[in-house]
């Protein structure tokens, strides 16, 4: 695999509209005049998985219409009109994050024309350990392991998004033009699992890396090849405490961005794929509000509150999601926009 290497001078342009510049210097993205935003909640068994890890709660963000007599009393607002079919991001979040953290970029994205869906879902993915995850099932990850997707979520989100589009939602998802972001562990759950379901167009990650543990039966340091891997944009931060500490369960003291880099290396084939660092980029950043009592934050040397990395990595999902759902591409001006925030990237 080839690659070419970039660095970006300066942008001179600054952030443009209000909706970044409400991500930049407020709590995220306000509604702009055009787009009220709203979501609906749905709940997503999950056939597989024991209980009580057996479902998911799911919700799904569109642009709505203003209330009328009835969903007034309901506050089940229909969608805008004229929404019609839109691509769909599906958040896949990090261990021990709640998807209320990322609201602000599921707003953000139905903003840019999406419909955007988080979820929460409580599991146990090794024996003594319970919390929030993005479901993820270790066994296809382990040496001479049978390969198959390792999320346990996505399938049955998709199907429920299927049931959405004809129901509460209607004609309103094109489950066609899927994109996944996965932050961490969803990250993980995103890279190892997309290649198997059809529509999806694309995957963009957040503190993510193919490096599997050698408690699953690996040698030190290995990075496993990725299944059919559609379009992927890799993004890490060169300041990801949780990364550079946890380096221990892969054999390999490698720092913030060692596996991530490897990972656009060795395990990505085929096309179409990025990589991005991020200058003074934390594991959290893409959670805000984060919450200090869930997860790992405390190995982050700062607080991970960041307004421009946050827009950064906003920007750059939309632009690539835009890129593989087949709308206008912008990726290399938002690359441009955000060269201050930006150490390091490459584009094949």
């Amino acid at each position: 695999m080839s690659h070419s290497e970039a660095q970006f001078s300066e942008s001179k342009t600054g952030m443009v509209g209000h909706k970044h510049a409400d991500l930049l210097h407020s709590k995220g993205p306000r509604e702009s005049d055009e787009t009220r935003i709203r979501a609906r909640v749905f709940a997503v068994p999950l056939p597989n998985r024991p209980a009580p890890w057996d479902r998911c709660l799911g919700r799904v963000f569109y642009a709505a219409a203003p209330p009328d007599d009835i969903t007034r009393d309901s506050g089940l607002l229909a969608p805008a009109s004229g929404h019609g079919q839109r691509p769909v991001v599906v958040l896949m979040p990090g261990m021990s994050v709640p998807c209320s953290s990322y609201d602000w970029l599921a707003r953000h994205l139905v903003d840019a024309g999406f419909v955007a869906v988080c979820y929460d879902h409580i599991e146990s993915p090794i024996p003594g350990f319970e919390g929030l995850g993005p479901g993820l099932d270790i066994e296809p990850l382990k040496a001479e392991a049978e390969p198959g997707p390792c999320s346990t979520v996505l399938g049955p989100i998709l199907d429920a998004l299927n049931l959405l589009n004809t129901t509460s939602l209607p004609g309103c998802i094109d489950t066609d033009q899927v994109v996944l972001f996965g932050h961490s562990a969803g990250g993980t759950a995103a890279l190892f699992s997309a290649g198997w379901f059809d529509g999806i167009r694309g995957v963009v990650t957040y503190g993510a890396h193919a490096g599997v543990s050698t408690l699953l039966g690996h040698p030190a340091g290995t990075v496993l090849p990725i299944h059919e891997p559609p379009p992927t944009l890799l993004i890490g931060g060169d300041a990801d405490g949780v990364v550079a500490e946890s380096g221990n369960r892969y054999g390999t003291m490698s720092g913030p961005t060692g596996l991530l880099k490897r990972t656009y290396q060795e395990a990505l084939s085929g096309t179409g794929h990025g990589l991005v660092v991020l200058k003074d980029g934390q594991h959290l950043a893409p959670c805000y509000p984060h919450n200090p009592t869930l997860g790992r934050g405390f190995l982050e040397s700062t607080s991970t509150d960041d307004p421009d990395i946050r827009t950064t990595i906003a920007d750059l999902l939309v632009a690539f999601a835009q890129r593989t759902t087949s709308q206008t591409d912008t990726l290399e001006s938002t690359l441009q926009q955000h060269a201050t925030t930006i150490t390091h990237t490459e584009l094949i």
